[in-house]
């Protein structure tokens, strides 16, 4: 939950403060290094705060009959805050940067723009619209890609402003551009 909770505020972060120039006017090599960097971060912090669980449940794994007082007195809190930490950051820093890097390259790939910068702006309001009433979410626009068979509708919760995005396969008829 770390890496999901703390990637979009990094990206947006890095782009205020470390990013001379605005997002628009970036690369799109730049803005996947940016998710790339974001996502390394976001996995930093996610190593941080789930290690001592992962340390106190091998050690739980391999001491068959132990407490977790047992473990508390054996490794010390702060070993097991500490112990392998810098191992486990690389290793997951590493992962969730390519993970997030992954997502956006795909994104650019069917045409959306990469994370951060704020949310897109929404389509104004038409007739017909879809509407999900259990969750009260909009579909406000649909992307996709005849070439590759894929596309990702945009949904807005309304409540709280946030865009989801749903994919699916396509399954329409080809048109074969000459």
């Amino acid at each position: 939950m770390m890496k999901f909770a703390s990637f979009e505020t990094i990206v947006e972060l890095l782009y205020k403060h470390a990013i001379p120039t605005p997002k628009d006017k970036c690369s799109k090599s730049l803005q996947l290094a940016v998710s790339f960097a974001g996502g390394y971060i976001a996995g930093v912090f996610c190593a941080v705060v789930s290690h001592p669980a992962d340390n106190l449940v091998s050690f739980l794994n391999n001491a068959r009959g132990a407490t977790v007082g047992d473990a508390v007195k054996k490794m010390g809190l702060l070993g097991l805050c500490t112990r392998g930490l810098p191992l486990r950051i690389v290793m997951i820093g590493t992962l969730t940067g390519a993970q997030w890097g992954i997502y956006d390259a795909f994104k650019v790939f069917v045409g959306l723009p990469t994370t951060g910068g704020g949310a897109p702006t929404p389509a104004p309001a038409k007739a017909g619209k879809s509407t999900h009433s259990s969750c009260n979410q909009t579909m406000i626009e649909t992307f996709v890609s005849k070439k590759h068979r894929f596309g990702l509708s945009l949904m807005q919760n309304s409540s709280q402003n946030i865009i989801y995005s749903w994919p699916f396969v396509y399954k329409g008829s080809i048109e074969v551009e000459k």
